[in-house]
């Protein structure tokens, strides 16, 4: 049986991307651009405990005078999700996206990595423009 590892490089590499791996913390690294806009995505897993992530940071900090705004709309964008939910990183004010699976039943194959890869990335595409909207409101109603 393929280790998790080993599943997460070919599929990295057999679409092409270039990626860093950090052994220790157990992360790949890569980006994907959506529209004008890049994202990082980190795939994380724990071969012992049979897990595997997806992260993704929406670049772009939310300032302190928005958090309680930008926190009530991932409670309302995390209930229209199925797989995968938002989250904000309150010691830095940054969103992230996250899907995971347990593969503990030994069904890991390129096709479970893009199935925790796109509903990140479809999310992040659905939420960044309402994002935006919030965190620029003041700025657009000002001008």
């Amino acid at each position: 049986m393929k280790t998790i590892q080993l599943t997460i490089n070919e599929a990295l590499q057999n679409a092409g991307f270039r990626f860093v791996h950090d052994q220790e913390s157990e992360v790949f690294y890569f980006t994907m651009q959506e529209g004008n806009v890049e994202y990082t995505m980190m795939l994380g897993y724990d071969e012992e405990q049979s897990l595997i992530r997806c992260f993704s940071r929406i670049p772009v900090n939310v300032p302190e005078h928005k958090v309680i705004d930008i926190l009530t709309a991932i409670n309302i964008f995390n209930s229209k999700e199925l797989f995968g939910t938002m989250f904000l990183n309150e010691e830095r004010n940054t969103l992230f996206v996250r899907t995971y699976a347990n593969v503990d039943d030994g069904a890991i194959n390129e096709a479970v990595i893009w199935g925790l890869i796109q509903p990140c990335m479809q999310m992040m595409k659905n939420y960044y423009v309402p994002i935006m909207k919030i965190i620029y409101s003041e700025m657009i109603i000002s001008n």
